[in-house]
This record gives C-alpha cells, sequence and structure tokens, in this order.
C-alpha cells in the first residue's frame, strides 16, 4: 500500500474515531502513527526549505518529488479535523503532531509557480532516462516537468505519450496475470496502473474492473482474516484483563468491517458482543476510580493548605476560617457520594485538621469579643463535627468485625440479614466509607455464594434432564458433569447443602445401574470398527501403493485405532476395551507404523534436502529415497533416476560458458595466456599459409580500369597484374595526337575459365577531324581486393624474425568483413583461409571464444555449397553471377562484427565464473517448486536440469510446465553463478563487442 493510501486510511480512522466520541485510551496507534508520517514530512519540508534559502532549488524539486510527492503528503494529512484531532490528542495527554511550516510551504508552492527555463536540469535528467530506456524514470521528471511549466506543449505530449505507453504494458502484463490467475502480479499491476491513468479512464477498461474486483476480494478476505485473529485475541485481553488493548481492538474491528462490508462469524461476533460491555464497564469503573482519587487528592491538598496556613496563625482570620471549614466539609462529602472505602491515613488526616482548625476558631473567638456569641456558636458546631466523626468512626468499625465473623462462619442468611438491617434502619451510619465497603463486600460474599448454589442446582437439572435420554447421553461426560456437581455442592455452606447432595446420590445410583447395558453397545461397536479397519489395512497398505494412496488409509486408520485405544484410558473402568480387541487394534495399528515410518522416512529426506547447504550434502540427501521401499510412490522413481545422472559441478559450468565441446572447455580452463589469442610459437604449416595468401597472383597487386572499346564499341572492365602503362598524348604528324596503354592485361569479355593474364595494348589517336583507334583506358587503380589484402598487412602478424605472431587472426578476420569496399568473393575466399589457418590450433587462436566466426564460417561454408573457393574466383564474372546474390548480403549482415571483442568478452566472462564458481542454490521440489537458499533467491539467473534433452536449462517457474508435462526434472538441483550480468558485462565488455551467445548470459 502506498504512503498517501496509508494516509487516506488514517485519517479516515481517525475521523470514525472522533465521531464516535472515543478516548484516548483506544486510539494511542492512531495517534503514534499520524504523528510518525507528519514528521517525516516535516522533515522533508524543512530539507526543502533550507535548500531553498541556499538557492539550491534543484535539488529541492528532487526532494520535494520524491515519491510521495511531498505537497500531495502535506495536503493529506492537513485534513479538515486535524484541529479537532490535535485538540483531542493535547487534552488526553496524546502525542501530538508538529505544525508544518507556513513559511516553507509557501516557499515550495513559490518554487513549483515559478517555473522553469528549457535549459533546466530536469529537461536534461528526461533525456538521459529517455536515451537509457528508463521509462518509469522518464515518466517521473515529465510529471515534474508538467507541473512546473504546465504551459509546455512538448512536455504535456511526451508526459501523455509515456502514460500511454506504460499503461499499455502493464495491462497487458495485467491480462497475463488474470490469465493465469496470479492474484500477487494483478494487485500489483493494479496500484501501477492507478498512477498512470486517472479513475474516470480506468472506469472504461473491464481489465481493471476485474481486477479492481480481485483486489476487493482479496482486501475482504485479509480483513475478514484480520478482524477474525483479533476477535479470537479478545478473550485473551479479557481474561488478562487488557481493556485498554481490547477496546482498541473493538475499534480495528468495527474500522474493518466498515471499510470491506463484511459480517463477524458467530463465534467472532459473540466475542464482540461479549467483550464491548465489559470494556465499557472497565472503562466507566476506571473513570469512576480516577474521578474518586481526584476527589481524595482534592481532599488531600485542601487538608495541607489548612496545614500550612494554621501553622502561621496570624494569617487567618475568622471568616476565613469558617470558608475554609465549610470547603473543608464540602470535599469531605463529596469523597463520601463515591461509596468507597477510604484509606485510614487519608481518615486520620481529616480527623487532626478538623482538631487543628477547631482550635484556631477557638482562639479567634476569643480575640473578638464583640462576637463572643457567634464564636462560642462556631466553636460548638467544630466540638460536635469531633464528636461526630469519632461515634460513627467506632460504631461502624463495631459493625464491620460482625460482618467479617459472619462471613468467616459461612452464616448466609444472617448475613443478609444484618446487612438488610444496616442499610433500612442505619442508613447513615452505613454510608461511612469503611462500612459501606465491609457491606458491599459481605453483600457480594452472599450473592457469590447463592449464586453457587444456583449453579450447584442448575447442574443437578442438567443432570436429570439428561438421565431422561440415557441412550444419547456420554457416559464420561455424565460422570464428569457428576463429579462437578459433587465439588459444587461440597463447596456450598452447611445450611445450604444438604438437600443438593441428597439429590445427587439418587442421580449417582441411577448412572451406575446404566453403565452396564451400555458396555455390551460399545464392544459390538468396536468389533464392527476393528473389521472394517483390518480390511483398509490389507488392501491399502502395500509397498506398491501410491503414496497418496498410503496416507489416506492412514488418515482413516490412525485416528479410528486412537479412538479404540482410548477406550483403555477411559475415565470409566466398566467402558474399557476388552483385552481381545485391544490386541487386534494393536496388531492394525503396528502395520500402520511401519507405514507411517515409510511416509517419515519421505518426510525426513525431504527436510534433509531441504537443510542441504552444498551439492554434495544434497546429493547424500537425496540418497535417502533409496531407502524407501516405496517404490511405486513418484518422489521415490524420481529421486532415483536424478541420481543415476547426477551432475558435476564442472559439467554445468561447462554447459553454461562453452556448450558442446569438452575439449574447448578443457583449453578454456587451462587457458592462462599472458596475451590471449596469439599463440607463442609460430608453425611451419601457419607460415606457409600466410606467405602464400601475401604473395598470391591472384590477389597481390591486381588494378582495375575501364575499357572504352573503339573497335566493339560499349564501357567494361579490366583487370591487370601490376599498373597499365600510359604512353602520350604526343604528335604523331598531320595535326595528330595519340595515346597507347600495355600491360598484363585480363578482360572479363573473354569469359575463360580462368583470368588470363595476357600482354594487351589499346591506343586512340585524335584529330580535328575526329579519333579512331583500338580502345581508350581510364581510371586505372589497384584493385579494393589488393588494397584490402595490404591493409591486413600479413606480413606484420609475426616479427621480423618469423619466430613469433604479433597480431590476433580474430583482428585480421573482424577488419576483413568490416572493409565495405572488397568483393564479396575476395572476402569469401580469405574467410575460408583464415578459417583454414585458424583450424591448425583453434584454441591457441581463441576460436572456442567467437562463436559468431565459427557461425558465420560454417555459414559461409554452407552458401559456397562446402566447396572451397580458389584465389581466383573473384575475378571471374561466371563465379561473380553464380554466388554473388547470396554472398552480398550475407556480408553485408557481418558489418558490426566483433570478433576480436566478442572472444575478449567471452573469456573474461569465462575467467571471472570460473574464479566466482557455481553455486549450489537449493533443488526443485515434487510439485517442481523451487526450494532456494539464501543468496539464490535473490539471484537473477538459475539454472536447473531439464526434462531429457539439454543438461542445462535456464529455470522459469512459468515454463514449469510444458503441455502439462514437468519441464524441469523433479528434485534436480538449483544452480547459480553470483554474478550480475549487467555488471559482468559493463566490467568485462570490449567497446562495441556484443556479448556472446552462451546460456550464462541468457
Amino acid at each position: 500500500m502506498s504512503t498517501l493510501l496509508s494516509i487516506q486510511k488514517l485519517t479516515k480512522q481517525i475521523r470514525e474515531g472522533l465521531a464516535g466520541g472515543v478516548t484516548a485510551l483506544t486510539v494511542e496507534e492512531l495517534a503514534a502513527e499520524y504523528v510518525r508520517l507528519a514528521q517525516e514530512a516535516a522533515q522533508r519540508l524543512e530539507a526543502c526549505a533550507v535548500m531553498i534559502d541556499k538557492g539550491s532549488d534543484y535539488q529541492a524539486l528532487q526532494l520535494a518529488e520524491t515519491e510521495p510527492a511531498l505537497l500531495d503528503v502535506i495536503a493529506a494529512l492537513s485534513f479538515a479535523e486535524a484541529p479537532e484531532w490535535a485538540a483531542f490528542c493535547r487534552a488526553q495527554g496524546l502525542p501530538a503532531a508538529p505544525k508544518f511550516d507556513a513559511r516553507a510551504v509557501q516557499a515550495l508552492d513559490g518554487l513549483y509557480a515559478k517555473g522553469i527555463s528549457a535549459q533546466h536540469p530536469l529537461y536534461k535528467d528526461y533525456r538521459a532516462a529517455v536515451t537509457s530506456r528508463d521509462d518509469a524514470r522518464a515518466l517521473q521528471i515529465i510529471r515534474t516537468v508538467v507541473r512546473l511549466n504546465p504551459g509546455d506543449a512538448n512536455a504535456q505530449s511526451e508526459l501523455v505519450r509515456l502514460e500511454n505507453k506504460l499503461l499499455q504494458l502493464q495491462l497487458q502484463e495485467l491480462r497475463s496475470a488474470l490469465a493465469q490467475r496470479d492474484e500477487t502480479v494483478i494487485l500489483n499491476r493494479l496500484d501501477a496502473l492507478e498512477r498512470l491513468a486517472p479513475p474516470a479512464k480506468l472506469a472504461e477498461l473491464p481489465e481493471y474492473a476485474r481486477a479492481g474486483e480481485i483486489r476487493r476480494l482479496a482486501a475482504r478476505r485479509a480483513a475478514e482474516a484480520e478482524a477474525a485473529q483479533l476477535a479470537a485475541g479478545l478473550t485473551e485481553e479479557r481474561a488478562q484483563g487488557g481493556w485498554r488493548k481490547a477496546a482498541g481492538m473493538l475499534l480495528q474491528i468495527k474500522t474493518l468491517q466498515s471499510e470491506h462490508g463484511f459480517t463477524l462469524p458467530a463465534e467472532a461476533a459473540a466475542s464482540v458482543a461479549g467483550t464491548r460491555p465489559w470494556v465499557e464497564g472497565e472503562r466507566a469503573a476506571a473513570e469512576q476510580t480516577a474521578r474518586f482519587q481526584q476527589a481524595l487528592n482534592a481532599l488531600g491538598a485542601s487538608a495541607e493548605q489548612l496545614d500550612t496556613r494554621l501553622l502561621t496563625r496570624a494569617t487567618l482570620s475568622l471568616p476565613e476560617a469558617g470558608e475554609r471549614y465549610l470547603d473543608f466539609n464540602r470535599r469531605w462529602k463529596e469523597v463520601e457520594q463515591f461509596q468507597r472505602p477510604v484509606p485510614e491515613d487519608v481518615v486520620q488526616r481529616v480527623r487532626t485538621t478538623a482538631a487543628a482548625l477547631r482550635t484556631e476558631l477557638d482562639r479567634l473567638q476569643r480575640q473578638r469579643r464583640i462576637r463572643i456569641g457567634l464564636a462560642a456558636a462556631a466553636a460548638v458546631t467544630i466540638f460536635a463535627a469531633a464528636a461526630w466523626f469519632a461515634v460513627r468512626a467506632y460504631r461502624a468499625q463495631d459493625y464491620l468485625q460482625q460482618l467479617t465473623a459472619l462471613q468467616s462462619s459461612g452464616q448466609v442468611e444472617a448475613a443478609e440479614r444484618m446487612i438488610a438491617h444496616l442499610r433500612a434502619e442505619q442508613a447513615g451510619l452505613a454510608a461511612q466509607p469503611a462500612l459501606r465497603a465491609g457491606l458491599d463486600s459481605t453483600d457480594r460474599w452472599t450473592r457469590d455464594e447463592r449464586a453457587r448454589l444456583a449453579d450447584a442446582t442448575a447442574q443437578l437439572v442438567a443432570l436429570d434432564q439428561a438421565a431422561e435420554t440415557p441412550a444419547n447421553s456420554d457416559p464420561v461426560a455424565f460422570h464428569r458433569q457428576l463429579e462437578s456437581a459433587a465439588q459444587l455442592i461440597d463447596a456450598l455452606p452447611a445450611g445450604l447443602r444438604s438437600e443438593a447432595a441428597a439429590r445427587l446420590t439418587v442421580r449417582r445410583n441411577h448412572f451406575e445401574a446404566d453403565l452396564a447395558g451400555r458396555r455390551e453397545k460399545l464392544n459390538a461397536q468396536a468389533e464392527a470398527e476393528l473389521a472394517r479397519l483390518e480390511l483398509t489395512a490389507g488392501q491399502q497398505l502395500g509397498y506398491d501403493q501410491p503414496r497418496a494412496t498410503i496416507e489416506t488409509a492412514l488418515g482413516e486408520i490412525e485416528p479410528a485405532v486412537k479412538a479404540l485405544e482410548a477406550r483403555a484410558g477411559s475415565a470409566l473402568a466398566a467402558l474399557h476395551l476388552p483385552a481381545a480387541l485391544q490386541a487386534r487394534a494393536a496388531a492394525v495399528r503396528q502395520r500402520a507404523e511401519v507405514f507411517r515410518k515409510e511416509i517419515e522416512l519421505l518426510r525426513t529426506t525431504h527436510e534433509a534436502l531441504l537443510q542441504a547447504q552444498t551439492l554434495d550434502a544434497y546429493r547424500v540427501a537425496l540418497g535417502g529415497f533409496k531407502d524407501s521401499r516405496l517404490a511405486q510412490v513418484a518422489e521415490v522413481h524420481q529421486a532415483r533416476q536424478l541420481l543415476a545422472v547426477f551432475p558435476q559441478p564442472d559439467e554445468i559450468l561447462a554447459a553454461l560458458l562453452l556448450p558442446g565441446d569438452a575439449a574447448a572447455w578443457a583449453a578454456a580452463k587451462n587457458d592462462t595466456a599472458a596475451v590471449p589469442f596469439i599463440p607463442d610459437t609460430v608453425l611451419p604449416v601457419e607460415m606457409t599459409r600466410l606467405l602464400a595468401l601475401r604473395e598470391d597472383m591472384y590477389l597481390h597487386d591486381i588494378w582495375q580500369a575501364t575499357l572504352t572499346d573503339l573497335a566493339k564499341g560499349g564501357k567494361r572492365e579490366v583487370f591487370s597484374r601490376g599498373e597499365i602503362k600510359k604512353e602520350g598524348p604526343r604528335e604523331v604528324g598531320g595535326g595528330i595526337q595519340a595515346t597507347s596503354w600495355s600491360g598484363a592485361i585480363y578482360d572479363v569479355a573473354a569469359k575463360t575459365d580462368l583470368p588470363a593474364f595476357a600482354p594487351a595494348s589499346y591506343y586512340i589517336q585524335r584529330s580535328t577531324g575526329g579519333s579512331g583507334g583500338t580502345g581508350e583506358i581510364s581510371g586505372s587503380r589497384r584493385s579494393p581486393a589488393s588494397d584490402c589484402l595490404a591493409h591486413l598487412e600479413l606480413n606484420r602478424m609475426t616479427d621480423a624474425d618469423g619466430a613469433k605472431y604479433e597480431k590476433a587472426l580474430l583482428r585480421v578476420c573482424e577488419e576483413l568483413v568490416r572493409n565495405k569496399e572488397v568483393p564479396p568473393l575476395f572476402k569469401a575466399y580469405l574467410m575460408q583461409e583464415f578459417g583454414k589457418l585458424m583450424a591448425v590450433r583453434p584454441y591457441a587462436w581463441g576460436l572456442q571464444y567467437c562463436g559468431s566466426l565459427r557461425a558465420d564460417l560454417a555459414k559461409l561454408a554452407e552458401l559456397c555449397g562446402d566447396t572451397p573457393l580458389r584465389s581466383m574466383d573473384w575475378l571471374l564474372e561466371r563465379k561473380r553471377s553464380q554466388l554473388g546474390g547470396q554472398l552480398t548480403p550475407f556480408f553485408a549482415q557481418l558489418q558490426s562484427r566483433t570478433y576480436l571483442g566478442e572472444a575478449q568478452l567471452h573469456r573474461r566472462v569465462v575467467r571471472q565464473a570460473l574464479d566466482a564458481g557455481l553455486r549450489y542454490g537449493g533443488f526443485l521440489d515434487a510439485a517442481g517448486r523451487a526450494q532456494l537458499l539464501g543468496e539464490a533467491g535473490s539471484a537473477r539467473t538459475l539454472w536447473t536440469l531439464p526434462v531429457g534433452g539439454e543438461r542445462i536449462a535456464r529455470f522459469d517457474p512459468k515454463a514449469a510446465e510444458s503441455k502439462g508435462r514437468p519441464a524441469f526434472a523433479r528434485y534436480s538441483p538449483v544452480f547459480y553463478v553470483p554474478l550480475d550480468r549487467e555488471k559482468l558485462l559493463t566490467s568485462a565488455a570490449t567497446p562495441g563487442a556484443k556479448p556472446p551467445a552462451i546460456p550464462l548470459l541468457d
């Protein structure tokens, strides 16, 4: 639940509490939560104000816009009844929330009203979020921009676009969750939708309505469960006298019912109904006690003030002394009105203060002879008051002793008569606090004794009623009733006991006569029950039965046997099971225990699997299934199958990092080269291949030009070995200029099977009358193929001595496929030759780390019909027509290849994975659910064994079933490599390199 929703719920409860007139004793938790939320908001507001004062507007906006938005929180906490709530908290001594600084709120409002410019950092943050495809962050920023610049049409448009995009994504996930009935995902998606669109728009979506109903039902279930739990706790609170906590629980139940509209079950409703009057009574008693204590405190304070004034006689005048006496007497009367016992020390204090005040009044009267009569009257009054206190206290003490003696001797009727007499004839004396408390105590005792007599009588009546239907009554329960009634009767005073005891004796005799007939009937029922249990045990408790059948049979047999065995421990010896039937019951019990142990073995083995922390420990625990004799139980069968092919960690790592090539994996583990992908020696066969490529007559120093054929007409491309020599233009007489060209030329128009570079020459003559000749050569240049060969610098693959490689062949392949000018056939030939070169020592050249190059070489071989190309084929028109249409798009797709970068990244991934190691993270139980250990629960990627096929597969709970069959092997261990994929790629990547296509990086 979001913070704003929590605040709205809290303020609703506060409103209901204020409307219901609750006291502080039921709202301590509400007050504490409101103060906490208000303090958090006030702290954020203060921090924003400090930032604004320092000119850090941008930082203040960032803090204010952190979810939930600060102004929204302040608005929610400043609800209409907030002043009334604050006054209530102060009156009840509850913690009060701090007031929000009006100046700070005004400053923050001003910051929003001021708006922002197009150069504000928020726009930069928004562009960065869009570039990184962080739509959630982008939406949060653009909402802030729109709030600050409502006139920015582009921002408004972007806001609508992002909200619609995220809305559609959330809707898609919601539809999927609805189809799969995944309630957790549904509720999460529903919350996300409500943050993206207004209620009116959401109301038009049928998915939202369905999800809303699911959320309402889920919330109602949770509320019903919470209310039932609270209702169940009321009994305990009542037993412990915790009426204050019970009052709060009643308020919570009322709020839940009001919010979710459900009715409590009968038992819970009865608990609530029974607790509410008790809570109200306890609250009233607490308030009464508080008022009584307040009156006592006021009386004590008055006595203390009088004592202080009497110590300084000159400060107390006769009129003031009279007023003080009247006030003192009034306070005593207020204490008496509560009809509660007054502590003896308070009574003694009253007597002492009254006597001192009387003495002072005497002294003041003697000083004022003019009003001697009044003084004498006052003295008489004070003496009378003192005597009144003393006599009444003595008589009250005497009666109190008599009541105590009657109660101790159990004379209920005598005590009742004395209470009635004192209250009717001595009402004034009975009102004395000490005597009144004694009367109340004795009265309660007499009522309790009468109630106990009534309980005993009621139990005797219940026994009589039960005895009328002996066939349907429970003899053990009836026996307990007899004993319970006997205990009640024995506890009664002697005068109330005799009649009830006689009735009990008659009923006991009838009960014992009835037991004999019951015993025969129960034994016959036990005989039939044992025959049924023996049949069930024989048919369903077998090693060839499925687990469900065995557990069902045990669930039927064990309680029934236990019930039969319970007769052996019956409180009534007459109902004990006969010895022969006990032996048969023991035999059934023994067979059930054999299979219970087998089921227990499955359970303990499963627990051992849960406790295993390593792969070895898991394999040992899984071996526990081999000890089971329940061969047809699915868990046992599945576990034994897995144990037969239990994987080794090295096999799993190989499948994740270099699948399908054991030799490559062995090479990768031993790869500790300081300079990877460059062999440390030069093999003769490799040098021979490199030299052959460098000096190949069809690749090296091939030039191309355009021939304008004057004899046949038209223009066409020709190739030459070396540059075509040009002579002229020169004067040949008669105003004619001649130009000639010559060289070893191959004319593609010849259409020969081999490119024949034969000596050829062409010339052209020009005059004012026209031109003539055999042909004209133009645009002579080194061919892109020869340029590419030179650029690849195959002569620099090794050092000057040819003893050490200095360049990675992967880099050469990468440069080759990126060249856009080279004919596809030329690329294809060199690619094949480089592939042959690397095949001599593939692991030394790092080919195992470059899956894309291996795939490209395989695809090239397929396109070429698995026939090696020749170095001359790129010059032949026939070959270009035959393969060009396939090779051109093929090489166009390879423009972005980074063979060396990919291999470097793959190698670093392998090294880091080997350093991190493969971790055991748990297992898949019999139902296909993942039982994960600590860190595995937060691991982004988990791996496990599929059912057949590959050695390893990525675990996806949604794909646990495929066409109704398990997709992953049951009891398969779950693995993970403690590496974060994104961080791994970020730390290990070479710029521009694509991640290798290996399972670990899926």
